[in-house]
């Protein structure tokens, strides 16, 4: 589903696991004609999830009940991605800048410029792992608890990871884009920082990246993130490894989409109902903070290390992937796949809240 005209999306950012204000808003959510079952599906879970479609006017009711429970939001018209990240080669640090090589030429991102990474699990197994981790929790100890942030950087290296930068303006608008595989670029470039490892090698791209960014967030929830054509294909190569990649893509192209909107919000000192204060924090991954100075992924290591798995080579290619079915929403059951090539589950009407 691609945005059109008027059309709008109405984005919040789950909580890690159900508290009390769910059992208000959703009730208030339900009387707007958003299904309770959906709505929980949708609040609760890792990375941004899409609530509703439809014109801007029916849409900011959902969005005011979101503000007045402090859930953080987004009221836009996502942007269709214009380019994929180019897979690098090399880099050559500078004082003044990080210059990539790729395969259609040098991309060069600026010290002090806004950064967005995606750390990306290309298996397309991270939905089923999560689940598998839920239910034995529930049988081993009778309760369920949310992955924590290392919990999820693990979860990423153990499977098929990829890493996607975007260079962005002080709007928030991608600029320039890279796509790093692991152990398939010329590390020479970290120079003492280099290692033998694929995911030490990694780690430190990210934190040169980091100590060289003005502001960076780090985003692993790839794959878990409700958002339609954001879901990898469970794949090895071929057509549906470049479906995932172009899912990739899309995903990052929504993420600059909500910094956008957190620019316009600060610019106009708006905090209605597209954002709230609370909104930039919550694209800021609390593991990066202090990443440019120490080292604060050594559990990437680690488990690449244990783990004996071979990084992917995969062509960083654009395409259209298809819808995703739902995210499996923490601490409830899965719901219902959709029809093959139906991705939303019955399709969108005016205020077209998903059920």
């Amino acid at each position: 589903m691609t945005a059109s005209g008027d059309e709008f999306w109405l984005i919040v950012q789950p909580t890690a696991a159900a508290d009390e204000r769910l059992t208000t808003v959703v009730p208030e959510l339900a009387r707007l004609g958003l299904d309770p079952f959906a709505a929980r599906q949708r609040l609760v879970g890792h990375g941004p999830a899409l609530l509703a479609t439809g014109e801007r006017t029916l849409l900011e009711k959902g969005a005011d009940l979101l503000r007045a429970h402090r859930f953080v939001h987004w009221l836009l018209i996502p942007t269709p991605p214009r380019w994929a990240p180019e897979r690098i080669l090399a880099l050559r640090p500078t004082p003044g800048a990080i210059h990539f090589t790729c395969r259609h030429g040098e991309v060069v991102f600026p010290r002090d410029s806004p950064i967005l990474a995606v750390l990306a699990d290309l298996s397309g197994k991270m939905p089923e792992r999560q689940m598998q981790r839920l239910v034995a929790q529930n049988a081993y100890r009778g309760a369920v608890s949310p992955a924590t942030e290392e919990e999820l950087y693990l979860e990423v290296v153990r499977g098929e990871p990829v890493l996607d930068l975007y260079l962005l303006s002080l709007a928030g608008r991608p600029q320039h884009g890279v796509r790093i595989f692991p152990g398939r670029f010329d590390p020479q470039g970290l120079g003492e920082l280099a290692t033998y490892s694929a995911t030490g090698n990694l780690e430190a791209l990210l934190a040169l990246v980091r100590e060289q960014a003005g502001s960076f967030s780090l985003h692993p929830e790839f794959g878990l993130a409700s958002l339609p054509g954001c879901r990898p294909k469970p794949s090895k190569g071929g057509e549906q490894r470049r479906q995932s990649l172009a899912a990739l893509t899309r995903f990052g192209w929504l993420l600059t989409d909500l910094r956008q909107a957190e620019a316009r919000a600060e610019t106009a000192g708006d905090q209605r109902p597209q954002t709230v204060t609370t909104a930039a924090t919550a694209l800021l991954h609390p593991l990066t903070t202090g990443l440019g100075t120490t080292p604060i992924l050594p559990l990437l290591a680690t488990a690449a290390a244990g783990s004996g798995a071979a990084w992917p080579v995969a062509a960083a290619t654009a395409g259209n992937a298809g819808e995703p079915a739902a995210a499996p929403p923490i601490g409830l059951p899965p719901p219902p796949l959709a029809a093959e090539g139906d991705g939303n589950g019955g399709g969108f009407r005016p205020l077209a809240w998903f059920t």
